[in-house]
């Protein structure tokens, strides 16, 4: 039982490259296997080659994929596919000239230290594709942020009929965020002539709160003149962060006994004032204390 099929007309999927309509087949129950035959007119092609003619697939309506497996017959202006086993957007349109960019996955991820989201997707075929801009929306019942937001850009590799792969990192603790978030990604894919479309969302729980406290490694070390020393609370803590030379002798107090609420924390140490060597910063909250050491070159 294949259920209801719409006919939706009007609709340019493909530019002036694709017929002006496509069909999207919805039902209640989930066959393990279908055939679906896709009707076309003549008058639509605008064009197109009927020997250049395949079949699109699309989850969403906006990012399309040729559907490699779809076979058309000029005869009786159809094309099939069979073995349908998942239901999406369908158009027929131009082999040769596909959309700018067929993506195949898109993934999102926190680190296990939960101070970022790491977001991969890979393309199967590229035309014409300057780069993808990477957009979030955070939900959060204490945040306003109710639209997406740029949060970075990754350069397109252009023309390609290869697989190519992509990465993005978002980290979190810059927006010194302390909060149970549930955050939502999509990629703007954008094409040299300024066209774009955007992909699924994808959506991750991103729990910003700690388990244990931590004092983590300066970066950069060496440094000079500045620095930043993270570190993590599991709980709200009277937090002591202090400086010391070598042979013991405090220097600069960064942080003098202040409440801090639970979280992951930075903060950034300019030692313009002091002279080139080895220093070490010491935390203290609650009963937790570490100590690191860091090089001051100048």
């Amino acid at each position: 039982n294949l259920g209801n099929t719409t006919i939706i007309r009007g609709h340019e999927s493909n530019g002036s490259n694709a017929i002006q309509r496509y069909y999207q087949i919805t039902t209640a129950k989930s066959p393990t296997s279908a055939d679906m035959l896709f009707y076309y007119n003549d008058n639509e092609l605008n064009g197109i080659t009927e020997a250049n003619l395949k079949l699109f697939k699309s989850v969403d309506g906006s990012t399309w994929g040729v559907e490699s497996s779809s076979s058309v017959n000029t005869t009786d202006n159809t094309i099939s596919l069979l073995g349908l086993n998942s239901f999406s957007y369908w158009t027929a349109g131009d082999g040769n000239s596909p959309l700018p960019v067929e993506l195949t996955s898109f993934t999102a991820a926190s680190t296990s230290s939960a101070t970022a989201v790491v977001l991969n997707w890979t393309t199967a075929t590229e035309v014409n594709n300057y780069g993808f801009e990477v957009e979030r929306l955070i939900k959060n019942e204490k945040l306003e942020i109710k639209n997406y937001e740029t949060i970075g850009f990754v350069e397109g590799n252009g023309n390609s009929n290869s697989p190519k792969e992509y990465s993005f990192t978002d980290k979190m603790l810059n927006l010194n965020l302390n909060l149970n978030l549930n955050l939502t990604y999509r990629l703007k894919q954008i094409d040299n002539d300024g066209k774009f479309s955007y992909s699924d969302m994808v959506e991750v729980e991103f729990n910003n709160i700690p388990t244990e406290f931590a004092l983590y490694q300066n970066y950069p070390n060496p440094f000079n003149p500045s620095t930043t020393i993270k570190y993590a609370l599991p709980m709200d803590s009277k937090v002591l962060l202090e400086v010391y030379n070598i042979v013991g002798q405090k220097v600069k107090t960064l942080i003098n006994n202040e409440s801090v609420k639970a979280g992951y924390h930075q903060v950034n140490f300019n030692a313009n004032e002091l002279a080139t060597g080895i220093y070490i910063y010491r935390l203290t909250a609650n009963d937790f204390t570490s100590t690191k050491k860091f090089v001051l070159m100048k």
